[in-house]
């Protein structure tokens, strides 16, 4: 009987010391939490793309990795993509789940080409949005997007996260199938718009992230502001303490 009653007492000693972070932190509080890193510029390009690694909580391990760069959208020119992933299973960033509506439209026209042959152009067109009355509903999409969560906001163990890769700025995608006859050319243009989200440009936000490890969970943020294009700034990261 007293060996199982020290068992226990044991257990719930253990129990006490893995779960001895609170379960909510407040963004830009530095009372409560650790500033990690600060202050740098990611601005990467077609041909010069940037990459950045964090350690949130420095402890010599990268935990997660921005990405800015761009990509050639036909119709669109340049455009850009920025992007976060988490580098392993002990953190995943704060998202929202979000069913989205999505729908598409067929277009075609025609044109002489420059030699006086007809060029032939079918387009279907993929948007989170109805456009114009071209437009039908095609199905639902899951998608998870990244919470900009203001200063002073409550970020809690129990909100939503996941690991993996999300967009800050996401091209447009564009597949082009090209078939050749003796008269004429048909292009089979497949596009889809990223326009289900957008995140916040020219004010600083704050990506909730949660790590666990055999301390238990803690919570943190990266504070940043998006610039629009490639341009992201990083403020700082943060990550609680004792």
């Amino acid at each position: 009987m007293k060996t199982t009653v020290l068992l226990l007492l044991a257990l719930s000693l253990f129990s006490c010391q893995k779960n001895k972070f609170p379960s909510t932190v407040t963004t830009g509080d530095f009372s409560s939490a650790q500033e990690v890193g600060y202050n740098f510029l990611l601005n990467g390009s077609f041909s010069n793309p940037k990459s950045e690694l964090l350690d949130l909580d420095n402890d010599g391990v990268f935990d997660v990795q921005l990405n800015s760069t761009s990509a050639a959208v036909t119709g669109s020119g340049i455009m850009p993509e920025i992007s976060i992933t988490t580098l392993h299973e002990n953190v995943e960033m704060n998202v929202n789940i979000r069913q989205d509506s999505i729908f598409q439209a067929y277009f075609y026209h025609w044109q002489y080409a420059p030699d006086g042959s007809k060029a032939y152009f079918h387009v279907n067109v993929t948007s989170c949005s109805k456009e114009s009355a071209q437009y039908t509903p095609i199905g639902v999409e899951t998608n998870a997007y990244l919470v900009p969560l203001s200063e002073d906001e409550i970020l809690s163990t129990n909100d939503t996260y996941q690991s993996g890769t999300f967009h800050i700025a996401t091209a447009e995608s564009h597949e082009t199938s090209i078939e050749q006859f003796p008269d004429s050319t048909v292009y089979r243009i497949n596009e889809t718009r990223k326009s289900c989200f957008e995140f916040p440009q020219e004010v600083v936000r704050y990506l909730g992230f949660r790590m666990t490890d055999e301390t238990g969970q803690k919570l943190g943020w990266i504070e940043l502001q998006y610039l629009g294009g490639n341009h992201l700034r990083i403020q700082n990261w943060a990550i609680q303490r004792k």
